[in-house]
């Protein structure tokens, strides 16, 4: 049966999410020899002009959705917007990123439209002939197959675990315009409170160095924070434990109640390789761990293991870089 494809795409602060990208990924991946319908979905202030960019990149037809009050996210209006678009055009897959966005609407959604709704996917994967969703379950300790109903499901992406999409097309712009009339009835935006940003956000860091339990002193935490320093562009953060002791925020958090990252280098400092941990770091492109441990579990997922004690080796690393330097 062809599927019909719908992948919601999430913006903020006038860029496109790259995990959005992912998603799109997560669909031409599940697509049955490429020959499913694949279209886009943008919900935005005055979205037509960023909906003929995403049209024109990803050389898919994009459906963009005026929501108005100033792009402010409202479940509420959010749920019953999509919910009556993908019954009209008689979805039977939709893909969104599982961002705090999309894991706030997606059960609502599928609920809505009596679908699955499968969180956390991180592969899809042929199982007896059949494309499958993966993903882990148990802390990260068993990866569970998922075959989908032939009615459809609400696919959620875990942020950081798909490639992507980033191939160069040339298609025409294709774009549908559509703006519904649904005012929220029992929930209502107040304000919009800006975090600080940080310097370099963890999902987008090509460099992270992480701090574990192994650090023994918060005072070591500035060792981590020279180290990142060696690197142009790097981003500091931390296992569970760490946060916990506050030693660190909870934004900073790798694992599967912390973020997911994908950095081209991930250095793990005193990390003794937790499932909970592993899970949220072991598809980063080359792993470099730190630990007087031997037998460190996270030593099973590393490139590089380096045995010793950290207080040590990372002012030796960090002078023999700046010996390395050009005059």
């Amino acid at each position: 049966m062809k599927k019909k494809t719908a992948v919601i795409f999430e913006s903020f602060q006038e860029n496109l999410r790259i995990a959005s990208w992912e998603a799109l990924t997560c669909a031409i991946e599940f697509s049955e020899d490429g020959v499913d319908e694949i279209t886009l979905v943008l919900m935005d202030d005055k979205p037509k002009t960023k909906a003929g960019e995403l049209s024109r990149q990803s050389g898919y037809p994009v459906i963009a959705i005026d929501i108005g009050n100033g792009g402010l996210y409202n479940s509420e209006r959010t749920l019953s917007m999509l919910s009556d678009l993908f019954r009209n055009q008689e979805t039977t897959h939709i893909c969104l990123a599982g961002t705090t966005q999309g894991l706030d609407y997606a059960p609502g959604l599928a609920t809505r439209l009596s679908k699955q709704c499968m969180t956390a996917v991180e592969s899809v994967v042929t199982e007896e002939q059949n494309l499958c969703l993966a993903r882990a379950i148990y802390g990260g300790k068993i990866m569970e197959k998922v075959r989908v109903d032939a009615s459809g499901a609400v696919i959620v992406t875990q942020p950081g675990t798909f490639k992507p999409f980033s191939e160069e097309t040339s298609g025409a712009e294709v774009v549908e315009c559509l703006t519904i009339d649904t005012p929220a009835e029992s929930i209502h935006n107040v304000k919009v409170k800006q975090v600080q940003k940080e310097s370099s956000a963890l999902a987008e860091a090509p460099v992270i160095i992480s701090a574990g339990r192994g650090i023994k002193e918060e005072e070591n935490l500035e060792l981590v924070q020279r180290l990142a320093a060696v690197f142009t562009k790097s981003a500091v953060g931390g296992s569970r434990p760490i946060c916990d002791l506050e030693w660190m925020e909870y934004k900073q958090q790798v694992g599967i109640t912390g973020a997911t990252v994908t950095p081209d280098l991930y250095l793990a400092c005193g990390i003794s390789g937790a499932a909970q941990h592993i899970s949220g770091m072991r598809n980063s492109g080359f792993i470099v761990s730190i630990n007087i441990d031997p037998k460190a579990a996270i030593f099973n997922y590393s490139d590089v293991c380096i045995v010793e004690d950290l207080t040590t080796f990372i002012p030796t690393f960090i002078e023999t870089v700046e010996k390395l330097k050009p005059a």
